[in-house]
Parts: structure tokens; C-alpha cells; sequence
């Protein structure tokens, strides 16, 4: 019998089933922290994920809704949301076609016809679908997908934004080894509410420092990075805010339902929790004001 293979992200739970024959495998290393059989509880949403070993439906002539810089398209097939992947490009050989409605209840991936000689099917639950998944379902549970770093202490976070170069993967550097901090993500962080209350999750998307881990600790802090001369917090409104965690926020644009619930979330989450702009250089000064945060 063919065993499922089971990734859990932030919570979301993907229980693969591979075809019959088939066994799935990730040889990826960052990910070994959120493989196998993570116990339920309260962040816990199973989301079922089918293979199947086809080409899934013609999409030639059909609009993308969406076309990414990198090899994958988005396509509307009536209520549900079709994710494409060629890494050739338009016309080339299929890597995965990838079906799910709004809210991401259950994926179904068409894998490309032909049964792999050995036996063993990559999982297609990694970067970028995972990703893909996750920008559009957690905005449906009060969550968000943040391009930014962090750290915990004990059950406390902070977590740092900012777009590529802003200085997320140097902050985590500079924080390496200080005292009771432990690194989440040095680029991708999920964010979620849970009982009133809002937790951050490291993520298997590592930037070029690179920090990875499954852990998750109550959100205390959302700082967004500037660089600059000299180090200084300073605390800033939602209204200043919104501006910056939009451009770092992973909103699903291509997906109209996710839209306005993402919208929302980002407006919760900036009333809630204390908000800070971190004018800093590269210098170890910053780690006693990261710790002063939690």
C-alpha cells in the first residue's frame, strides 16, 4: 500500500496521495522540518492533495488570468483557480497542473502523463505551488503570507519586512547567536490568528542567510526595515504602516475571492499589534534593540 506523504506549513496540513505504484519524495533539506506526522490541534487545517499522472485539461488558447516572471501562469476554470507550471515556458513539457477552489479546501495536481521508471514522483507540494497555496488560503483564516524575517524568544516574536535587499537576510546575520534569540525565516514568514490572538511561523523559504524552522511564537512586534546611517526605532500607526506591509504582504491579485479577505486581514493585523520602522546599518548595535522587542 502506498503510504500518503504529509507537509505541515505553518499548520496547513498537506496529506499527499500519491498514484498507485508511485512513492513521493522531497530531497530538498529545508524542508525535513515540516515533513511527516505533525500532531493536530488548534492551527491544524487538513488540506487533502490528489496526484494524479496526466496532463490535466488542454489549456491552449485559454487566458491567464496571471503571468509571473517565473515559469508559472494562473487560469480560471469556472469557480476554480488553475496554477500552471513549464519551467521551459509557454508550449513546453508540463511539470504540474494545479486545480483548487477559493479557500483551498483540496488540490488536486496533474503530474504530466507517464509513470516516473522508478517509481518515485517529486512532490509538487514545494516551492513555488506551496507557496502558491498558501497565499490563497491563508487570507480565508485571518492569515498572511509576509516577505520578511524573524526571530523568536521563548513565545514571543518579532518579525522584520521587507522586500529583496531591504536587509532581512543581513538582519537575521547580525542576530545570529544573540542570547535566547532563535531564527524563524530569513524571508518568508506566515502570519495567523489563533484564539483571539495572532502567530508567527517560520516557512521552508529560506532567503540567502538562510534560516528555516517550524517553530511559531505569539507575534509582538511587526518592524519594516530601512536602511540607513545610524540605528533607531521608531513606532509608527497602522495608517503608516499599510503602505509598507501591502508592498511585503504575498496578496493573491490573480485570485479575485482571496482579494478582499486578504485586504481585510491586513487591516486587522495592523490594529493589533504594536507597529515599528527600523532605521539601521549593519552593525551588531540592532541586536539589543531586536531583543528589546520581546
Amino acid at each position: 500500500m502506498t503510504e500518503p506523504f504529509v507537509l505541515d506549513i505553518a499548520g496547513i496540513r498537506f496529506s499527499i496521495a500519491p498514484p498507485a505504484g508511485t512513492t513521493v519524495v522531497l530531497d530538498d533539506p529545508r524542508y525535513l522540518p515540516f515533513f511527516g506526522a505533525i500532531p493536530t490541534g488548534p492551527a491544524t487545517i487538513d488540506v487533502p492533495v490528489e496526484l494524479r499522472l496526466d496532463d490535466g485539461p488542454d489549456l491552449a488558447g485559454r487566458r491567464p488570468v496571471f503571468e509571473s516572471e517565473a515559469p508559472w501562469r494562473a487560469f480560471r476554470d469556472g469557480a476554480d483557480l488553475l496554477i500552471e507550471l513549464r519551467p521551459g515556458g509557454a508550449g513546453t513539457p508540463l511539470e504540474w497542473l494545479a486545480r483548487f477552489a477559493p479557500g483551498v479546501p483540496s488540490v488536486l495536481v496533474h503530474c504530466g502523463a507517464g509513470r516516473p521508471a522508478d517509481g518515485r514522483l517529486h512532490c509538487p507540494i514545494h516551492y513555488p505551488l506551496d507557496q502558491l497555496l498558501l497565499m490563497c488560503l491563508l487570507p480565508h483564516i485571518s492569515g498572511l503570507l509576509v516577505h520578511a524575517a524573524g526571530v523568536r524568544r521563548g513565545d514571543r516574536a518579532a518579525i522584520f519586512a521587507g522586500r529583496s535587499g531591504a536587509g532581512k537576510s543581513t538582519t537575521m546575520g547580525l542576530l545570529e547567536g544573540y542570547p535566547g534569540l532563535v531564527g524563524l525565516s530569513d524571508d518568508r514568514i506566515v502570519i495567523r490568528e489563533l484564539a483571539g490572538r495572532y502567530r508567527a511561523f517560520g516557512t521552508p523559504w529560506a532567503g540567502t542567510h538562510p534560516v528555516v524552522s517550524h517553530d511559531d511564537a505569539e507575534l509582538s512586534a511587526i518592524v519594516f526595515l530601512h536602511q540607513a546611517p545610524g540605528t533607531r526605532l521608531v513606532p509608527i500607526s497602522p495608517k503608516q504602516a499599510l503602505d509598507q506591509l501591502l508592498r511585503t504582504a504575498s496578496i493573491p491579485w490573480f485570485d479575485v475571492e482571496s482579494v478582499s479577505p486578504a485586504l481585510g486581514a491586513c487591516d486587522a493585523l495592523l490594529s493589533r499589534v504594536p507597529l515599528y520602522e527600523l532605521h539601521f546599518r549593519k552593525h551588531a548595535e540592532i541586536r539589543e534593540v531586536v531583543a528589546s522587542l520581546i
